[in-house]
């Protein structure tokens, strides 16, 4: 878990949707754009996933800021 709170509630319960969407937001814009290419045409298609690609960049910049420049200790429990 990571070590630091915000206003009462563990940073962990905070950022764990932003680790995860690193994982699924490209795949959910492979998904949309293989699935429903043909009724939102190139030009939606070129949308999406430039637009969750560019956002995965975002959230990947302030994770690898989290992790690798504040030295803050954070685990992904993926089973529980």
């Amino acid at each position: 878990m990571c070590i630091y709170e915000v206003k009462g509630v563990p940073s962990s319960k905070l950022f764990m949707p932003m680790y995860l969407l690193i994982i699924f937001l490209p795949l959910l814009s492979f998904l949309v754009s293989a699935c429903f290419g043909r009724y939102i045409g190139r030009n939606g298609s070129v949308f999406i996933t430039t637009s969750c690609i560019f956002l995965t960049a975002i959230i990947s910049t302030v994770a690898f800021y989290e992790v690798g420049l504040a030295e803050v200790n954070c685990y992904v429990q993926i089973i529980t």
